[in-house]
């Protein structure tokens, strides 16, 4: 089946988030990590990393997380917890290729992993993160905002990431879990 990361960084991850005090996380793949998409390379194909993964930020609990991917030529945002914002390159998308007009039912027909069916896009575009850290006592609280834009820097996508945030991740990670394995009962395998 293979692997996503290798040993050394499957323990370099583990200790990162075990040790962290941080009160903000943002965890980069160069893959997707969440998407329902069988049709791009993502976390997705490796489904015992995926699940290696998805028990470390389970047991961990990182607060306020945040997913960045690409490679995908198109953009979009999961919406619900955990959050992955996925931008892919300024050079090309999947709508400028020989299949371009297909591009978007296709994109649009693999929702199962957004909160809304709308929040993706086809056109060039680049992400951005911006961290509000805030004053005082709500500086350990930051409210992460982050977005995809277009060409111009105009935000098309854009999803506000907060403590709260964090709650929902853990009860959408254990339901996570809780899917596979029944999943995999049903199947016979032993996880």
């Amino acid at each position: 089946e293979g692997d996503v990361l290798g040993e050394e960084q499957w323990h370099w991850l583990e200790d990162e988030l075990k040790d962290s005090k941080a009160v903000a996380h943002i965890l980069v793949s160069s893959i997707q990590v969440l998407t329902s998409n069988n049709l791009v390379e993502s976390w997705k194909h490796f489904p015992r990393s995926k699940q290696k993964l998805l028990e470390l930020l389970l047991r961990y609990r990182p607060s306020n997380l945040a997913i960045l991917s690409g490679d995908v030529h198109y953009a979009e945002i999961s919406g619900r917890p955990p959050v992955e914002i996925t931008s892919s390159g300024m050079t090309h998308t999947c709508a400028t290729v020989w299949w371009g007009t297909a591009c978007g039912p296709i994109v649009g027909a693999y929702q199962e992993h957004r909160e809304r069916s709308d929040d993706w896009y086809t056109g060039y575009n680049f992400g951005t993160i911006d961290i509000e850290w805030g004053e005082g006592e709500n500086m350990s609280k930051p409210v992460l905002y982050a977005s995809i834009r277009d060409v111009n820097g105009t935000a098309v996508k854009s999803i506000k990431i907060e403590e709260d945030a964090s709650k929902a991740l853990n009860n959408a990670l254990e339901a996570m879990m809780q899917d596979r394995e029944r999943g995999e009962r049903r199947r016979g395998v032993a996880m």
